[in-house]
């Protein structure tokens, strides 16, 4: 696995997200830019014929929702044509003020080019291996990628509804969980009515599922 550790500059990117008390089951590596060997098979609900700038390397695929592929694509304009020029005027004054050895200005520029350099060649490669997600052919009857999932705590009446999306734009604090995470992966493929469970630092916690759209 590769992964690249953010600092907030500006954005707030972090590779790991947690929700709630159920931090472990949620947790999952965004920015993520190799998938696991066991999971090279195309996945339900994921377009064929669809991948952009698609690689040989089939471990490399990055499975993206259509929305977040544009998102992403939007970032990276961004990050090229405006950050990037105000990054590298800022460190042209800080040059010009000298001493360059006692010189926290231009110590904070280096820092903040060197993030938004890192951030680009993470959405380049991102981007380049994206696979994307055809949520109008997810299957409705098991969980998928694109799937929206309602489920409930076995002993809790207050349902949860989830977004199965790729470890690039999982945010469990907006509903949407990767299919890596360890509840994404335990609902994958299965059924209405059908139970999970999940293990969490306050112990195994157990879903039913109530609802696939």
């Amino acid at each position: 696995m590769v992964t690249l550790q953010i600092h907030s500059l500006g954005y707030n990117y972090a590779p790991l997200k947690f929700y709630a008390r159920k931090t472990q089951i949620y947790a999952s590596v965004n920015l993520r830019l190799c998938l696991d060997s066991n999971q090279h098979r195309q996945p339900p609900g994921v377009e064929r014929g669809v991948s952009f700038f698609r690689t040989q390397d089939m471990r490399q695929q990055i499975f993206l929702t259509r929305e977040g592929y544009q998102k992403l694509e939007q970032e990276l304009e961004y990050l090229r044509t405006v950050r990037r020029q105000k990054v590298a005027r800022r460190l042209h004054r800080a040059l010009e003020e000298g001493d360059i050895l006692e010189n926290a200005e231009l110590e904070d520029a280096r820092n903040e080019q060197a993030f938004v350099e890192g951030r680009i060649l993470t959405l380049e490669t991102t981007l380049a291996n994206a696979v994307i997600i055809d949520e109008e052919e997810t299957p409705r009857d098991t969980v998928g990628l694109g799937s929206q999932v309602t489920i409930v705590e076995v002993g809790d009446d207050h349902p949860e509804t989830y977004h199965i999306v790729g470890s690039a734009e999982a945010d469990p604090a907006t509903g949407q969980i990767s299919n890596e995470s360890p509840l994404g992966q335990a609902l994958m493929g299965r059924r209405v009515g059908e139970r999970v469970t999940v293990n969490a630092p306050a112990g195994a916690l157990t879903f039913e599922i109530v609802a696939i759209e």
